[in-house]
């Protein structure tokens, strides 16, 4: 009997370590045109920012400029659309990132091709520039500025610095305008803004051949980690395994490399987002079509198909492990996000219906949206495909206040998970309930405040994430935002002396993280 109870105890652990989330609610946005969702965040009040391009104006878009535009849409918590915008010129426009600065505005970064519109500046003939725009948090354009050569670069990470600055990475085929050192065919790009939006240095990476970055972050040394994919074998890059390659490459506060690692096998790698853990460790996450070198537990090899791609290296680039996690065709992985528990949700697409893939709504010309969850080790605790019979690619997630996440993309489904759908590919928001793995992050049990009651000075602690700049915002009891300001790490001083006697709500928050609680001014 006691046996029996036993494997029934298992059984049951089982089951919770691996149940999947529900979807709360989904919602798709467009008009009669295409439509991408490349970013989303959740805020501390319960809503949602999402951004991309739109090339509609009808449907739920409007104030088209012509062709594509920078597209911003603000939902409520339950996926209402409470704004929409739209930016740019009568050429293609595409925002591929952003974040929430301490104002509670939003920079957004990504390419134009424009000349007129909301755009100026523009340095090339026919070609695209970095477009960078401050919008305020109801919308509207605060500053703007288009930086490039006279070829083609597009912005495709930005950062939130310590200094309220920001740090922007893409690619550039320039050498001249705002651009210089370029090595040959496309290098890296990587900015850096002043809180202004202004220029203050810039430095090509790369060798004679291909290379482009998809994410960048400010490191806990005030420096920077710049992640995407090399073909070359030369220049600042060394050890290419072969075909292209996982590139990543750490610089200091000035912008000149410190380590550069090539991470790949003779086939094609790619990683598209990268994070730094608190003991000073980072993960990388894409995808791999090799089984050697760097790589091993592909799922079918040889094939020319990808698995999602995790690996972790520690602070100077040292591979410590890695993870295939796929089938027998194609999953491409897009973003990771850190939890609470030690282990990470990635998101991305996948086509296979085998290995460690299970449910897809289609096949291999039609992926579905994948979101995986992982435990701190790589060992796989539940996955999820999300779509319909035709064509849907999560590009974004986050996690979000009652413990589940949000998932952005685009679909062209009109069938199975995806209502709504408009016309050609719509972005597809979706809301996954609650799940183990994600604990509710806004509550003070997780972000240690003390003391509390206080006095004067209100400290901060929580060692269990990585160290990042933050933005900090107070709120009174009755929802008043009383300060603003940006923190370098969760482990910090507040000078609260001026604050009047009471309760007050506080947040951090940054592209990846957000936390919660309350104090008591005495």
């Amino acid at each position: 009997m006691k046996t029996f109870f036993y494997l029934i105890a298992i059984l049951c652990v089982s089951i919770s370590a691996t149940a999947q989330p529900e979807i709360q609610w989904q919602k798709s946005i467009g008009g009669n045109n295409a439509e991408y969702a490349n970013h989303i965040k959740a805020l501390s009040d319960g809503t949602f920012i999402a951004a991309g391009y739109s090339e509609s104006n009808d449907g739920d878009f409007s104030g088209n400029h012509g062709n594509s535009d920078f597209a911003v849409v603000k939902l409520n918590s339950s996926g209402q659309i409470l704004w929409q915008k739209l930016y740019g010129g009568s050429e293609d426009d595409e925002c591929t990132s952003f974040v929430q600065t301490a104002d509670g505005g939003f920079v957004l970064a990504g390419y134009t091709y424009s000349y007129d519109g909301d755009v100026t500046g523009n340095h090339g003939s026919y070609s695209s520039d970095f477009w960078i725009v401050k919008i305020d948090a109801s919308g509207t354009i605060v500053w703007k500025y288009a930086y490039g050569g006279s070829y083609e670069d597009e912005a495709n990470a930005i950062a939130l610095c310590s200094d309220g600055g920001f740090i922007v990475a893409g690619i550039t085929y320039s050498s001249n305008g705002d651009v210089s050192g370029n090595h040959g065919d496309t290098d890296y790009w990587v900015i850096r803004l002043n809180s202004s939006g202004q220029l203050q240095w810039q430095k090509c990476l790369g060798g004679s051949n291909h290379e482009e970055a998809y994410s960048v972050i400010q490191t806990s040394d005030d420096g920077f980690i710049v992640c995407g994919r090399s073909s070359s074998n030369d220049g600042d890059v060394t050890g290419n395994n072969g075909g292209t390659d996982c590139w990543v490459v750490k610089l200091n506060a000035s912008g000149a490399i410190e380590w550069q690692k090539s991470y790949g096998g003779t086939d094609t790698e790619e990683t598209n987002s990268i994070i730094q853990l608190a003991d000073g460790n980072y993960i990388f996450f894409g995808y791999s079509c090799s089984n050697d070198g760097d790589v091993s537990g592909q799922h079918n090899p040889g094939s020319g198909n990808d698995d999602y791609w995790v690996v972790k290296i520690n602070s100077t680039g040292t591979l410590l492990w890695q993870k295939c996690l796929g089938g027998s065709l194609s999953e491409q992985g897009q973003k990771i996000m850190p939890l609470n528990d030690g282990g990470f949700l990635l998101t991305g697409l996948c086509t296979s219906n085998d290995g460690d893939v299970s449910g897809i709504h289609s096949g291999f010309y039609s992926p579905d949206y994948w979101v995986v969850k992982i435990n701190s080790t790589g060992v796989l605790a539940w996955q999820k495909c999300l779509g319909g019979s035709d064509q849907d690619e999560a590009l974004s997630i986050a996690v979000t206040s009652d413990g589940g996440c949000i998932i952005s993309g685009f679909s062209y489904s009109t069938n199975g998970d995806v209502t709504g759908h408009h016309s050609q590919t719509d972005w597809w928001i979706v809301k996954l309930a609650s799940f183990s793995g994600i604990e509710n992050i806004l509550t003070k049990n997780h972000l240690e405040i003390y003391p509390n009651p206080c006095k004067n000075k209100l400290y901060l602690s929580q060692p269990d994430f990585p160290q990042t700049p933050l933005l900090c915002n107070i709120y009174s009891a009755n929802g008043k935002l009383i300060a603003s300001f940006i923190i370098n790490n969760f482990n910090s001083e507040i000078d609260i002396k001026s604050f009047d006697s009471g309760l007050y709500h506080i947040s951090l928050t940054s592209d990846k993280i957000n936390f919660s609680g309350k104090f008591i001014k005495e």
